[in-house]
């Protein structure tokens, strides 16, 4: 059991641009929209077929919503992306490096199991360079790498990096672990 005094938890809030796709093209486009077409259809129709489609809609956004990032917490012994459906775990002691994520998106980046704008940008990747990763992205702009000796790479945005990665490092020294630590450039 970990108190309190030993978790730094650090939200993945969504940048306006990214709350403008999830509450309005998300909700609005793929959730209300269908729902009304559905109500015109049956008032018309009188037949319950049209409803197929906002189910659809809702099934497809309500299992996505299970994977997107709620937000990034260093505990005592691992590194958490806390997730509706189950939080991704790293213990501290498997990180290789944390650094800057530019090297993950230098040419094509072909999404393997993704969703794009609803609640972030998040799931598996993969490129050339780097191979397959996984990405929790809330629109903030500077993204971290974290390199693992027991899983794929993971690239995460957390709201306020540079405080972020200061509790990274200070719970691996407190652990007696070194691993290199980068934070990325500002942004403009």
């Amino acid at each position: 059991m970990t108190d309190e005094a030993s978790v730094a938890r650090f939200p993945a809030t969504l940048t306006t641009p990214m709350k403008l796709v999830t509450y309005i093209v998300g909700y609005g486009v793929g959730v209300v929209l269908p729902a009304v077409l559905a109500v015109s259809l049956y008032v018309t129709s009188h037949r319950p077929w049209p409803f197929v489609l906002p189910l659809a809609t809702i099934t497809i956004f309500g299992v996505a919503s299970l994977f997107r990032p709620l937000a990034f917490t260093v505990t005592r012994d691992e590194l958490l992306v806390e997730r509706p459906i189950g939080a991704v775990r790293i213990p501290l002691e498997r990180i290789a490096a944390v650094t800057d994520a530019e090297e993950f998106f230098r040419g094509p980046t072909l999404g393997l199991f993704r969703v794009g704008g609803f609640y972030g940008t998040y799931g598996r990747f993969w490129n050339r360079g780097t191979g397959a990763f996984d990405l929790f992205l809330t629109g903030q702009p500077e993204l971290l790498a974290i390199r693992s000796s027991s899983r794929r790479p993971l690239v995460i945005s957390p709201t306020d990096p540079e405080r972020f990665v200061d509790a990274l490092g200070r719970r691996a020294r407190e652990r007696g672990l070194s691993f290199p630590i980068s934070t990325p450039p500002a942004s403009p």
